[in-house]
Order: C-alpha cells, then sequence, then structure tokens
C-alpha cells in the first residue's frame, strides 16, 4: 500500500493526540481494563489517585505533542483494535517518547471515543508505562 494511504496518517495521529487533550481537559475518561493496568501504571509513576494518574497523562500528551505528535507513533498500520468487553472494535494508538517529566522513554496507549451526540471526545486509557521497543503488541 502507498505511504500516503497508510492509516493511521500523521494528520490523523496529530488529532488523536489533540482529541485525547481536549477529553482529559473536560474531564471526559475511561479506564479500559482498569484492574489489570491501571494500579502497576499508578505505581511506576508515583500517582497518588487516578485524578492524579490522568493530570500526569496530560502531561505526557503534551510532551508527545511538543517531540513530534505524530511522528512518535509506535503503533500498528492500520491501528490495532481493542478486545476489552465494551471496547471492542475500538482503534488504539500507541506512543513513545523521551519524556522530560518522568526522566525516561515512555510509552502510552490510548483509544478515543467520540460522542454520537455532539462528537466531543472521550480519552479511553489502556497504558502507560517505561517503554519496552522488544514488546509485542504496540
Amino acid at each position: 500500500m502507498p505511504q500516503g494511504l497508510r492509516r493511521p496518517s500523521d494528520k490523523e495521529r496529530n488529532k488523536k493526540l489533540r482529541e485525547a487533550v481536549a477529553a482529559l481537559e473536560s474531564g471526559r475518561h475511561v479506564f479500559i481494563d482498569a484492574d489489570r493496568h491501571l494500579p502497576e501504571d499508578m505505581a511506576d509513576l508515583g500517582s497518588e489517585d487516578s485524578e492524579d494518574h490522568l493530570e500526569r497523562i496530560l502531561v505526557f500528551l503534551e510532551e508527545i505533542q511538543k517531540a513530534g505528535g505524530g511522528d512518535c507513533y509506535v503503533g500498528t498500520y492500520p491501528p490495532q483494535r481493542c478486545y476489552h468487553d465494551k471496547f471492542q472494535d475500538l482503534e488504539l494508538y500507541a506512543f513513545a517518547w523521551d519524556s522530560p517529566s518522568a526522566g525516561k522513554r515512555m510509552y502510552l496507549k490510548f483509544g478515543i471515543r467520540l460522542s454520537k451526540k455532539d462528537s466531543s471526545p472521550t480519552f479511553l486509557y489502556l497504558d502507560c508505562h517505561e517503554d519496552d521497543p522488544d514488546k509485542k503488541n504496540r
């Protein structure tokens, strides 16, 4: 497939980052598989609670945008689909970047769901941790 037709495009990746920031700034978020990923992610980052963790994620999203935005995408083409209950077929976007605030290379995977009523985005958190480039299913 020609490079220009490959999904997600740079424009789409940058749009997902903007939607993620807008959703978190508006307080619209959901944790996917929270029992599995969230406690470990929060402990690794020293987050006090889920709200503190989301504030860190918002900082990370801004860091990703400054580090090149869509160029930090490390996910699959086309985006991987979620297999968790209630989120099946949701597209997932994975980014890796050198985080100034965490002091290490980080990895963030999330989805965006748009409201059918007004197209407002909701941030769907899957995981965030130190990057492991050798890991499968990025």
